[in-house]
Parts: structure tokens; sequence; C-alpha cells
């Protein structure tokens, strides 16, 4: 399964959220990007239980995340 999270940051933290989200093994992407959200990650898992745990315990601790949506990707 994978899932697009939407993050929005504090001012500024932007790029050092990037870096910090590459370091770590549960995130496949991580961009700045323009818009209302600041940055976009991607992430990869068996389920949505163990996505919604990356993004509990991966995501939303990261100094500066100020807020996330999550966007499951679906097959058509």
């Amino acid at each position: 399964m994978k899932a697009y999270i939407l993050i929005k940051t504090a001012p500024g933290k932007d790029r050092s959220i990037v870096q910090a989200l590459r370091g770590r093994k549960a995130i496949d992407s991580a961009d700045v990007v323009t818009g209302p959200y600041d940055v976009i990650a991607t992430v990869g898992a068996p389920d949505s239980d163990a996505i919604l745990d990356i993004v509990i315990n991966d995501i939303r601790y990261v100094e500066g995340v100020i807020d996330t949506v999550t966007c499951f990707a679906v097959q058509v």
C-alpha cells in the first residue's frame, strides 16, 4: 500500500524536515513543494495500519511538523 503524506511545517523548517524524513527507513521520498502544504512524503507499507503507524511515530514527531494529512493511493 502507498500513501502521500501532506505536511504543514513551522516557518523555515521545510528543508530540515525533508532532510530528517529522507534519513528514515520507512519514508520512500520527501520533497519541499509549493501550495497549501510545505512538504509531501511518500510512504509504502503492507497495510493502512502500518502506514498510520509510520505517520504517527516517524513523521509527526519531527521537530517543526505542525499538521499532516494522509492520502492513501487507490488502485483504479
